[in-house]
């Protein structure tokens, strides 16, 4: 149990308070070793903890993005790289912000597939050019490049 609670959570305060699931503690090794009741159990405070955070997440998102796209001209994107919660898409699509996609972290392969509101690009400020060539791009850069063709 001490290895599973090193694992899978963290603390919010010096106190320990508050216990705070990790994202994707349910592919620790770990959690793995879990009796199946205790897993179902420990998956439901997960997944209403993030849940919890979700809603939260769209409220505070409207409220404070709202006076920021009111007070300009420009075309407004949002990089939602990473977890992120469920009601982003809804989010962005509410308030009129188009989505950056970079196609090395997407799941979608092919242009044609991501959302109308999506601005698509193929590297960041982190992350190798297509130009660099096959030795500093990843495959996956590569097969996206490929499908453009």
């Amino acid at each position: 149990m001490a290895q599973f609670l090193t694992d899978c959570a963290s603390f919010s305060n010096s106190q320990g308070e508050r216990l705070v699931p990790i994202i994707g503690m349910q592919s620790t090794r770990s959690f793995k070793t879990l009796p199946e009741d205790f897993k179902r159990a420990v998956s439901s405070v997960y997944n209403e903890f993030f849940t919890r955070q979700t809603d939260l997440w769209s409220q505070t998102a409207v409220q404070r993005l709202s006076p920021w796209i009111n007070a300009t001209g420009m075309l407004v994107c949002g990089e939602d790289l990473g977890m992120v919660p469920a009601c982003t898409c809804q989010v962005l699509r509410q308030l009129r912000i188009f989505c950056l996609r970079v196609q090395l972290f997407s799941t979608t392969q092919h242009p044609n597939e991501y959302d109308y509101l999506t601005v698509i690009t193929t590297s960041t400020h982190d992350t190798p050019v297509l130009r660099c060539g096959p030795k500093t791009t990843t495959c996956r850069a590569r097969r996206a490049k490929k499908a453009m063709r």
